[in-house]
């Protein structure tokens, strides 16, 4: 459930910066999501936090967006990451 939060939350934040530049609205796509989600572990176990520099994303529309918070500090949510780009 929190997962599913987490992804809406995103999207709402990314919607509200596109609307304020009259661009459409984003659909949230699993497949995307899951793929996202293998690469944050990725990044994880490596510790750090980058871009995918091979470019192994399947369409030259798509791209990525990185960001990484501090639990100490309440940690990062869906939200904060999207203004943090």
């Amino acid at each position: 459930m929190e997962h599913e939060y987490f992804q809406r939350d995103a999207l709402a934040a990314h919607n509200r910066y596109r609307a304020l530049h009259n661009a459409p609205p984003l659909q949230l796509s699993q497949e995307l999501s899951a793929e996202a989600e293998k690469f944050a572990k990725k990044l994880a176990r490596m510790g750090v936090a980058q871009h995918e520099l091979n470019r192994n994303l399947r369409k030259e529309s798509e791209g990525d967006n990185v960001a990484r918070g501090c639990s100490e500090w309440g940690g990062l949510t869906s939200a904060g990451a999207v203004h943090r780009w």
